[in-house]
């Protein structure tokens, strides 16, 4: 199947698209939409993507080799189209793909870059918020209990002073996924920042729930790792199966970190 090569350009990336942190954003994202899909009368899911990039980047070989080790995960399966076509996809490309053309998906997407915007004008699943930031949409409409909202700004630590407050709210009204880019072995400055933040959370978010998972960024000497947390909606938070979807999140995590461990040894 093609997959038409839309930002297949450079894609105005810093970092290789596909890498790890790709790969645990991609398939926690896509465990949680499939979750959400399934539930009784869930209707089509609400996706939110303020920060969604272009809708597909170059794929590199790495990004392949990685890859082509999680042929039988949710991520496996449906990027393989665009693989195909030397593709990376992005989360919102990827959430876009479970709706199969029926109405199974509500998407709304935002990129602070208008080239990158512009890509997904024209496509009638997909409807471009107009806004002056990305994080405007976690103040204006939401989805609903049962929707999904990917946080995935540049750097989110440089932010979270200023947007904390923000994505804890917005978590009271829907489901939110945030991607966070951690440096903090790098440097004591940054440690005492990571640091702040994640006391900082825990303070705005008592005990409700929320499940943080880090994989390293390299397999050889990571000096920053990827994290992705999850805070669900009270909707979510109370149904029945929000334990299995808790441990299929976990077991996801886990997977691409023994790919990343079998990299370290193949190394040695």
């Amino acid at each position: 199947m093609g997959v038409e090569a839309q930002g297949a350009g450079s894609g105005g990336l810093l970092y290789e698209a596909g890498n790890w942190g790709d790969l645990l954003k991609g398939e926690w994202v896509l465990t949680v939409a499939a979750w959400l899909m399934s539930l009784p009368q869930s209707g089509a899911l609400e996706y939110l993507d303020p920060f969604a990039g272009s809708p597909t980047y170059p794929l590199g070989r790495s990004s392949r080799a990685r890859l082509q080790e999680m042929s039988d995960t949710l991520l496996g399966q449906a990027s393989q189209p665009y693989c195909d076509d030397d593709l990376w996809p992005s989360a919102a490309t990827l959430v876009r793909s479970m709706g199969g053309g029926q109405g199974k998906v509500d998407l709304r997407v935002f990129d602070a870059e208008e080239e990158r915007r512009n890509l997904y004008l024209g496509d009638a699943m997909i409807e471009v918020l107009d806004l002056f930031e990305g994080w405007a949409a976690l103040t204006g409409s939401l989805p609903g209990p049962r929707g999904l909202v990917l946080v995935d700004p540049y750097d989110f630590l440089r932010e979270w002073r200023e947007q904390l407050e923000v994505v804890v709210a917005a978590a009271e009204e829907t489901t939110l996924l945030v991607y966070i880019y951690n440096r903090s072995a790098r440097d004591a400055r940054l440690l005492r920042e990571y640091r702040d933040f994640r006391n900082r959370l825990d303070d705005l978010r008592g005990d409700r729930s929320k499940l943080l998972c880090r994989i390293a960024a390299d397999a050889f000497l990571p000096t920053a790792h990827h994290e992705m947390l999850f805070l669900p909606s009270p909707a979510v938070e109370a149904d029945s199966g929000f334990e299995k979807l808790c441990s299929a999140l976990g077991s996801a995590a886990l997977s691409i970190r023994d790919i990343l461990r079998r990299r370290e040894t193949i190394q040695r």
